[in-house]
């Protein structure tokens, strides 16, 4: 006779339920190493499908037009600048000026983290935030810029792509992957456009789920809301960031074309499109390895040789990845030895002087550049009190 499974006691289905917590946040700690994991995979089988065109990638990159490639790296420092340029008119626009030079210096910044962490986006975001909020800018305000900034350039892309599209379908170039990006890209741009619809009116259609969200959501949305931001102020950044996404697939163009390859405008507009979307579903590590290996794909499914697509491919992600990226260690490494360069900090506190302390005028609601205590001037300590240790000798 099979025995009966005797039921659990309480005891045993508390310890249960205690135990699904600490597996699941063991799970999620083990996420980027199982991305890292992938990425190696991806990575390996990347060299395996290209083995025959690796070994003719130096005699390709080799032979490269030295002018072309200039062209192709300025392309990408004035699309750096446009970038900071669009970030500076929606601050701008959100009551919070910046200047382009700590932008640029954000950016650069950004990219170094979103490249060498997994699903470093968000730890970007942060480092946004917090180097804006240095600038005095609110949190909710640099939150909602980053917000709209990504906003915008998802719509400019998708609207980029319809006609790239259309140029495709006429040339009989168009493949399902493609269209099934394209489509991905729509879903997309209509969960943004109806999450920035949210924010932006001051009642709406999903005024039911904004009453039941958490009050901190809920407050940084009647912070978005009191700005009111309308389609009108953001025409001129939409163009910006439309101007972007033609200036990406000139760079690849002027990429081909100083490897002795002259393909089309709709392959070069055509093989952005597909490492750009690659990049957004595919966003650890800036996709890399993901666009590499779509880039290289698509650009021998619009007729350039093996070789140089792949050669293409790693000459524009160096304009458009590395580059950046090199230029943003060096501005890490170069504060961190500024840091480490610094005095050390005297023993003794200077005495804090009266003129550099005055009280906020606000009462009980902090400034945008302090808080509602006395604030000191940079240069000076107040001495903080310390608790006599036992082992200190007893003076008389």
């Amino acid at each position: 006779m099979t025995e009966r499974a005797n039921p659990a006691t309480p005891e045993q289905a508390g310890g249960a339920r205690e135990g699904l917590p600490g597996l699941t946040h063991r799970l999620v700690r083990l996420v980027p190493v199982y991305w890292v994991v992938f990425l190696a995979a991806l990575i390996a089988f990347f060299f395996t499908r290209e083995q025959g065109e690796l070994r003719q990638l130096n005699r390709v990159v080799r032979t490269a037009r030295i002018d072309w490639l200039l062209l192709a790296v300025a392309i990408e420092c004035a699309i750096v600048v446009l970038m900071a340029f669009e970030q500076q008119l929606l601050l701008r626009r959100l009551r919070a000026p910046v200047g382009l030079l700590p932008l640029l210096d954000v950016f650069f910044r950004r990219q170094l983290l979103a490249t060498v962490l997994p699903f470093g986006n968000v730890t970007s975001n942060v480092q946004f935030v917090r180097a804006l909020g240095r600038r005095n800018v609110e949190t909710g305000d640099a939150l909602f810029a980053s917000i709209l900034f990504s906003v915008l350039g998802t719509v400019s892309l998708a609207v980029f792509a319809m006609p790239v599209l259309l140029w495709l379908a006429v040339d009989r170039e168009v493949s399902r992957a493609m269209l099934a990006g394209s489509g991905l890209l729509l879903a997309t741009v209509g969960l943004l456009g109806v999450t920035t619809w949210t924010l932006l009116r001051a009642a709406g259609p999903l005024e039911w789920a904004v009453r039941r969200i958490p009050h901190r959501i809920g407050g940084f949305v009647a912070q978005t809301r009191a700005h009111g931001v309308t389609v009108r102020d953001l025409r001129l950044p939409f163009a910006l960031a439309l101007a972007i996404d033609v200036l990406g697939g000139t760079m690849l163009y002027a990429v081909l074309r100083s490897l002795a390859i002259a393909p089309s405008p709709s392959a070069a507009f055509g093989g952005y499109l597909v490492g750009t979307i690659f990049v957004l579903v595919a966003p650890v590590f800036q996709g890399l390895g993901f666009v590499e290996l779509s880039m290289t794909v698509a650009l021998q499914h619009f007729g350039v040789p093996a070789a140089a697509a792949l050669g293409a491919t790693l000459l524009y992600r160096f304009c458009e990845l590395w580059l950046p990226f090199v230029v943003g260690l060096a501005i890490q490494s170069s504060t961190s030895r500024g840091v480490r360069a610094l005095p050390p900090a005297s023993p003794r506190s200077s005495p804090v002087s009266p003129v550099c302390c005055r009280s906020s005028p606000s009462s009980g609601h902090p400034s945008r550049t302090g808080s509602t205590a006395s604030r000191v001037t940079p240069g000076w300590r107040r001495p903080m009190p310390r608790a006599p240790s036992p082992w200190s000798p007893v003076r008389p």
